[in-house]
């Protein structure tokens, strides 16, 4: 019979190894298979992206007391946008798929970008610096975010 920390070690270790190779995915997509991320398939996969931020990668210890709201513009190469919007109140991160009256921060990125920031292969300093994120409203909450998830780290 396993015990509740045997299966937790276990989900641990399979997390690990689907996050590994989605890190090796995107580290290896080219032109074409960017555009992946493009229409209904790519908005799923974007919409994945943010449950499972939530689920998995949340860190509910280091964010016990922030409360604050993130609205994230992911730009697709068709030109359009998916919208989702980040609530973090109380160690709790909620996912919305609908804008708040007044974020108190609007991230916007390319679909492919949001796809390296997530996997670990980029970070948000150097996409900002490249021009390739952009930041509207309290840059407090934007330099907070790096420390309540736990992203793909590269493997070294």
């Amino acid at each position: 019979m396993l015990t509740p920390s045997a299966t937790a070690r276990g989900a641990r270790r399979a997390g690990r190894a689907v996050l590994t190779r989605f890190r090796e995915r995107v580290d290896a997509a080219g032109p074409d298979d960017r555009r992946a991320v493009a229409g209904v398939r790519g908005r799923l996969l974007i919409a994945a992206i943010f449950r499972l931020a939530g689920a998995l990668a949340f860190d509910r210890e280091r964010a016990r007391e922030v409360q604050t709201s993130v609205e994230w513009r992911v730009g697709q190469p068709d030109g359009g946008a998916v919208l989702h919007t980040m609530v973090i109140d109380e160690g709790r991160c909620r996912i919305r798929g609908r804008p708040l009256a007044e974020p108190d921060l609007v991230i916007e990125l390319a679909a492919e970008d949001l796809l390296r920031l997530v996997a670990g292969l980029e970070d948000g300093v150097t996409l900002f610096g490249r021009g390739r994120l952009k930041l509207n409203g309290d840059l407090g909450v934007a330099m907070k975010l790096p420390r309540l998830f736990r992203p793909g780290r590269r493997s070294r």
